[in-house]
C-alpha cells in the first residue's frame, strides 16, 4: 500500500531507542506494531507508567498515517498544540519544525473534515513551509482535494457507451437497477494492476453480490496493448468479474474523470454523480460502500 509521510515512517522504522529499559522496549511496540488490538494495549500501557505525552503522540500519529486514517489524525490537533515540543522526549524529530509542521498537517485535515476549505489551504502551506522534505504527503492531500471539488461538478451521461474490448458491439457504462457503478481504469502494462490482480477479484466478486455494476476501462491506446489485455483477462480468469470495454479518442471518460494513474477506481451513483475517484485502496472508497451497502466489506487485501 502506499504510504505517506515516507520520510517519517522510514525513520520510525530504524528508531535506535536506548536498550533494555522496559519503557524503551514500550516505546518500540507502540512504534512498530500496526494491529490495532496490539497498538490499543501498548498505548493503555505507555499510559499507565507515565512515558512522556510527547512520544505517545508521535506514535499515534506514524500509527494513524500507516493506516491512512485522516479523520483520526484530525483529531489528534488539540493534543498537539498543547505539547510544547521537547527534543529529548522525541523518539522521531531532532527539528521542532518538523513537529510543528505534523501539528499544522493534523490542522489542515481537521478543516478539510469540517469543509473550511480557505484554513485547510493556510494550515497545508504552513506545513510545507515548515517541513519542505515532506511535500509529498502533504501535496497528496491538496491533490485530492482539487479533484474533489471537481467531481462535485461533474455529472456523467447515465446513457453513454463505450466499445467492448472484445467484440464490435457497445456496453452502457451504468444500469438503473443497480446499487451503484465502479470503473475500474486499468492496463494490463500497469505493473501494480498485474501485481494486485488477487485484490482485484475479490473485491469484484464481493461487489457483483452486492448488485453493483462493474465497468473495467483500458485506458490506454498502443500497438499490441489490446491483445496483452485479452490474454492477461483470460489467464487470470477474470472475464466475468466486469465488462470489458475500451477508450478512443471518441471516448474520452478518463479525461472527463481527470484520470493521471493506473489502476483508478471510480464509484458512480445511478445520477451520474462521482462519490469516489481515487486508489482502490483508499479506505475512503470502502467508507462511502458501506454506506451504500452496508454488507459490503472490505475482503483481505494482498500485503505487498
Amino acid at each position: 500500500m502506499k504510504k505517506t509521510f515516507s520520510i517519517i515512517i522510514a525513520s520510525s522504522l530504524t528508531i535506535q531507542l536506548k536498550a533494555q529499559s522496559p519503557d524503551q522496549s514500550l516505546l518500540q511496540e507502540l512504534f512498530t506494531t500496526r494491529d490495532s488490538q496490539e497498538f490499543s494495549l501498548a498505548l493503555k500501557k505507555a499510559q499507565k507508567v507515565n512515558l512522556p505525552p510527547q512520544a505517545l503522540l508521535e506514535a499515534k500519529f506514524l500509527y494513524y498515517v500507516d493506516r491512512q486514517d485522516y479523520q483520526e489524525l484530525a483529531e489528534l490537533t488539540p493534543a498537539l498544540k498543547q505539547i510544547k515540543f521537547s527534543a529529548s522526549h522525541s523518539e522521531i524529530f531532532t527539528l521542532e519544525d518538523d513537529w510543528l509542521a505534523i501539528t499544522k498537517y493534523c490542522e489542515a485535515l481537521q478543516a478539510l473534515h469540517q469543509k473550511d476549505f480557505p484554513n485547510f489551504k493556510k494550515s497545508i502551506t504552513e506545513a510545507f513551509w515548515l517541513s519542505p522534505r515532506q511535500a509529498s504527503a502533504f501535496s497528496q492531500h491538496i491533490e485530492e482535494f482539487k479533484l474533489d471539488q471537481a467531481m462535485a461538478k461533474l455529472t456523467l451521461d447515465t446513457s453513454q457507451t463505450l466499445p467492448n474490448l472484445f467484440d464490435e458491439k457497445t456496453s452502457t457504462l451504468f444500469e438503473k437497477d443497480k446499487t451503484a457503478t465502479l470503473l475500474y481504469f486499468w492496463s494490463p502494462w500497469s505493473r501494480e494492476f498485474v501485481e494486485t490482480i488477487d485484490d482485484y477479484k475479490r473485491t469484484n466478486a464481493e461487489a457483483l453480490k452486492h448488485n453493483f455494476h462493474i465497468v473495467s476501462i483500458l485506458a490506454e491506446e498502443a500497438e499490441l496493448v489490446e491483445s496483452d489485455a485479452k490474454a492477461l483477462i483470460k489467464d487470470s480468469n477474470i472475464s466475468t468479474l466486469s465488462n470489458w470495454v475500451k477508450e478512443t479518442q471518441a471516448h474520452t471518460l478518463s479525461q472527463s474523470l481527470r484520470i493521471q494513474n493506473i489502476p483508478t477506481l471510480v464509484l458512480i451513483n445511478n445520477q451520474g454523480k462521482v462519490l469516489f475517484n481515487g486508489h482502490p485502496s483508499n479506505p475512503k472508497f470502502w467508507r462511502i460502500v458501506s454506506q451504500l451497502s452496508p454488507k459490503f466489506t472490505q475482503p483481505n487485501k494482498t500485503i505487498n
